[in-house]
């Protein structure tokens, strides 16, 4: 759960220009035009190794496009993590 936080964490950083990390490098926006929830879905990749699978840039996917638009768009860090703890908090508590 702690690594999974710290990298939803990572990527809200690396989309809203807290890191000194270029987007584009580690991670694609999705371009199909099908962004029901938020504007900031990525791409997910071939990958062609089980080492692949496990890299950051593959195992953040999932977790991220599957966030609700407010908290994607949190306007700073702390916003974003409350919001993230109170969604997966509610996520926890209906399974």
């Amino acid at each position: 759960m702690y690594r999974r936080r710290r990298d939803m964490i990572q990527v809200y950083k690396i989309f809203h220009d807290l890191e000194d990390i270029p987007e584009n490098s580690l991670l694609k926006l999705a371009d199909d035009g099908i962004r029901i929830s938020h504007r900031l879905k990525l791409k997910k990749p071939r990958h062609r190794t089980a080492f692949r699978k496990q890299s950051f840039s593959l195992r953040v996917i999932k977790d991220w496009n599957g966030l609700p638009g407010e908290v994607v768009t949190a306007p700073n860090l702390n916003v974003f993590k409350n919001g993230l703890d109170r969604y997966w908090a509610t996520m926890t508590t209906e399974t």
